[in-house]
């Protein structure tokens, strides 16, 4: 009864959002823990983490399909009293999009304070913070262009603009994260977490002018908000993700996942199904696999395996909406690795000399 009031209680929190993001996004977001929320920094039992993964979308369908590597290292490095202690870490990620070659690059550092709520350290809770520079670049190179294009019923001249290459900007950026890791009994967890990104609304344009009110300039492509906003501000990203753990036997665990997303008005929903399978009585080799959705967009096959301290993923999230006709019914792969290093001093065990008695 525990353990179906917990699963309850985790997909209704799931679902409690029915909806579409497009900030990076990946299928597995728990094997790219930084991208997920900085609260993640150095919330592990180890001496110190390394992983990334990479999406290819329609890779096999368009010449210019979208492309996502990203990398991340963290570390617990520093008690904080007697049970909390300090995270470091750092992530760089880069997504290329389309024939333009639209790039946006994010290198960003990270720390996290982690405070355990009882004395037995079995709830803790996480506040983590990762600033940095986002940049963006576009390659004119293989575009064509009108010489005065409409735009929102005002004339663009953009000059020889096909002819160019340097459009690029690079702009400061914050992360906040909060994250709560909580061991409910024997056989439950729960991880749940929630992160703002983009605190400071950096201008992210990559062509001169723009303005900040709703009339459309020359050399400008885009128009403001009607809030006034600068049009090139990119917005603050909202994300809510969780997970779900529970040991059924000495064989099998379940462990659901869902993640909400949400961006200037774009929202994003996936929940997975997930299921691990020990291979072994130490259960430091298991096979895991499952299915997910994502909400009027993808279904998601998900594959992998934990090998002591190494964990790897794979997925394919085949496209189920509008675009399956266009895109052939392809959809995006994506392949993921971590590796938790535990490099502990060996105890210094003194010599104990018996004295036999006669």
């Amino acid at each position: 009864m525990k353990i179906l009031k917990g699963l309850l209680f985790f997909f209704f929190i799931s679902l409690a959002g029915t909806m579409n993001a497009q900030d990076i996004h990946f299928t597995q977001f728990y094997l790219s823990p930084l991208t997920t929320n900085p609260a993640y920094t150095g919330a592990f039992e180890g001496s110190f983490r390394i992983g990334g993964i990479y999406r290819d979308q329609w890779g096999g369908v368009i010449n210019s399909p979208y492309r996502t590597p990203s990398f991340y290292v963290d570390a617990p490095i520093l008690m904080l009293g007697k049970r909390a202690w300090l995270g470091v870490g750092g992530m760089l990620y880069s997504d290329k999009a389309g024939a333009l070659e639209l790039n946006t690059t994010q290198a960003m550092g990270s720390v996290a304070v982690h405070m355990p709520l009882d004395k037995k350290s079995k709830s803790v809770f996480t506040f983590g913070v990762q600033a940095g520079y986002t940049s963006r670049t576009l390659n004119t190179t293989q575009g064509i262009f009108a010489d005065n294009p409409t735009v929102a019923g005002a004339s663009a001249d953009l000059g020889n603009i096909s002819g160019e290459t340097d459009f690029n900007t690079n702009k400061f950026d914050l992360n906040l994260g909060v994250l709560l890791k909580t061991q409910m009994n024997d056989k439950m967890r729960l991880e749940i977490g929630a992160s703002l990104n983009h605190i400071l609304t950096p201008d992210l344009h990559v062509n001169e002018g723009g303005g900040t009110d709703t009339t459309t300039t020359p050399n400008s492509l885009y128009s403001a908000s009607a809030e006034g906003r600068d049009a090139y501000d990119l917005p603050g990203d909202f994300t809510l993700h969780g997970q779900f753990f529970v040991d059924l036997n000495d064989k099998w665990v379940m462990k659901p996942a869902f993640m909400y997303r949400t961006l200037s008005g774009a929202d994003n929903v996936q929940v997975q199904a997930l299921a691990g399978y020990h291979l072994n009585e130490t259960k430091d080799m298991t096979l895991n696999f499952g299915i997910g959705y994502r909400l009027r967009d993808a279904t998601q096959l998900i594959v992998g395996m934990d090998y002591k301290q190494f964990k790897v993923g794979a997925a394919y999230d085949l496209t189920v909406s509008d675009l399956s006709d266009a895109a052939s019914g392809a959809g995006g792969f994506e392949i993921g690795v971590a590796y938790t290093a535990r490099i502990f001093k060996k105890p210094t065990v003194k010599p104990v000399i018996f004295c036999p008695r006669f």
